[in-house]
């Protein structure tokens, strides 16, 4: 897993697709990002077709088949993709966003090393999702290792806590009790 700010994923994509060679399976959390991961993707003159539940099912089946006889290296998909996609040889997938259902993450990054061919997963992270990628991690059971890359800044998962507790300095004490003045208010009570 990489951590990288929002803006900075899509070059990152591309660095990915330059180190490594083969079928690759991107899966984004929208229709849209999928259209605009797909058409940037094109404009870098890589051989991209996307699949998602608005395209019209002759579309997908073309954007499917065409991933399948390696007429498109890349396949930009959404959620709707990972349980369906059954294509032997994609040598890696990239979760471009973590998926809104934490639970897809193990049908998306079961796409590849299939029929016990080797293949890798990546994820891209931002620095605000430390929460989401932690549920997941406790889904699939084992901690998922953030990598460095010489073309991201570093970053790490921004810790927020979920219930802001007071310091202990600013932590409301109870009232101190004062037995001598309590005696006083019991004889004085005349």
């Amino acid at each position: 897993m990489y951590i990288v700010k929002e803006e900075m994923k899509c070059g990152f994509v591309l660095e990915l697709l330059k180190e490594n060679t083969g079928s690759v399976l991107v899966f984004t959390r929208t229709k849209k990002g999928a259209s605009k991961i797909t058409q940037k993707l094109k404009k870098a003159g890589i051989a991209a077709a996307e699949i998602h539940s608005d395209l019209a099912m002759h579309e997908r089946n073309k954007s499917l088949e065409g991933f399948k006889s390696n007429k498109y290296r890349v396949l930009i998909a959404t959620d709707i993709a990972a349980r369906g996609i059954d294509v032997l040889g994609i040598g890696l997938v990239i979760n471009y966003d973590l998926p809104d259902d934490a639970s897809n993450y193990v049908h998306r990054i079961g796409r590849t090393g299939r029929a016990g061919m080797e293949g890798r997963a990546i994820t891209l992270a931002t620095p605000a999702q430390g929460a989401e990628v932690k549920v997941i991690e406790g889904i699939i059971r084992q901690e998922i290792p953030v990598m460095k890359h010489a073309k991201i800044p570093d970053e790490e998962f921004a810790c927020v806590p979920l219930i802001q507790l007071p310091k202990p300095h600013e932590a409301a004490r109870p009232p101190k009790f004062d037995r001598h003045s309590e005696k006083k208010k019991w004889k004085n009570r005349d």
